[in-house]
């Protein structure tokens, strides 16, 4: 009888110790990754809040999904002097009935590089309606802007200014 229980002692010894190590071994493995957590990180719009957007806008555009803060913002082929050289030779000045007018204009651009809603603060209606016809005209696609190694829809400004001198 004494045989038996030492054997059975040392055998549940055994089975314990080895219970141990087992769970050493667990315990130095790295923790599994957090799939919610890593889905979180490559959300471009993760952080993006309406707070960033500028106060002129809110309300007047669909700021839903839009970053104000790109990593890196959309750009326009040929950068912000072409675009603003179509607008000029898009933009009718017989429409435009005083002569001097001037502004902001506020796009979205989506993530494929296409303007999706247009904004112009000013206090000329007929500068908006030009506007908004001049942009409608331009069919060059955008290089959209990039949040997070990502395409974004992305809000862009830019001052416009006409000045109509008469001699």
């Amino acid at each position: 009888m004494n045989k038996t229980f030492i054997f059975l002692f040392a055998c549940f010894h055994i089975f314990i110790k080895s219970q141990k190590t087992s769970t050493d071994r667990i315990s130095e493995l790295p923790p599994a990754p957090s799939y919610s957590t890593d889905r979180k990180l490559r959300d471009p719009y993760d952080g993006v809040s309406i707070h960033d957007a500028p106060k002129d806008v809110v309300g007047k555009m669909n700021l839903e999904k839009v970053v104000f803060k790109p990593d890196q913002p959309a750009e326009f082929p040929g950068g912000i002097k072409t675009l603003k050289q179509k607008i000029y030779e898009t933009v009718d000045p017989y429409n435009l009935t005083s002569f001097s007018h001037w502004g902001t204009v506020y796009i979205i651009i989506d993530d494929k590089g296409k303007i999706t809603d247009l904004f112009v603060q000013t206090a000329s209606n007929n500068l908006k309606e030009e506007m908004k016809s001049a942009l409608e005209k331009i069919k060059t696609r955008w290089k959209p802007a990039q949040r997070k190694g990502m395409r974004v829809n992305s809000l862009f400004s830019f001052p416009v200014h006409f000045n109509f001198d008469v001699e």
